[in-house]
């Protein structure tokens, strides 16, 4: 029996990497939302509430967590455009950083951060770009 979950159709064959089923793409989705709340939550709280660093970069915390947004939404949105969604990755991150600027918590914006969230998105599509091209091999 053939494995549905790597058939090409018409859809794939533009960029060459098999859909992930549809079980697989709802747990992104479902991820994915989980992970804007999350992120969205810790980027607006007061800076003497948040978690000690995971990796003692706030710029790495911002590159690993866009890398991981635009992983899932790939696996989540397979058909969406790169550009499409590197594009809202970046206009997800802008807005934090505006909400820090112009919030109450104590927080500051930061046109690093902004930019580590770009290269973290641009890292996790390429990363899910070389993923699926493996799969189709």
């Amino acid at each position: 029996m053939e494995d549905q979950s790597r058939k090409m159709t018409p859809e794939t064959r533009k960029t060459g990497a098999p859909r992930p089923d549809m079980t697989l793409r709802w747990a992104a989705r479902i991820l994915f939302v989980v992970a804007i709340v999350l992120i969205t939550d810790l980027a607006l709280q007061p800076g003497s509430a948040l978690p000690p660093r995971l990796f003692g970069s706030d710029k790495l915390e911002h590159f690993g967590a866009f890398a991981a947004l635009a992983v899932l939404a790939r696996i989540a949105w397979p058909s969406l455009p790169r550009w499409f969604g590197l594009l809202i990755l970046v206009g997800y991150g802008g807005t934090i950083e505006w909400l820090q600027a112009h919030g109450d918590a104590g927080r500051t914006a930061s046109m690093a951060d902004l930019v580590a969230d770009m290269i973290g998105a641009v890292a996790g599509l390429g990363l899910a770009w070389l993923a699926g091209r493996n799969q189709a091999h």
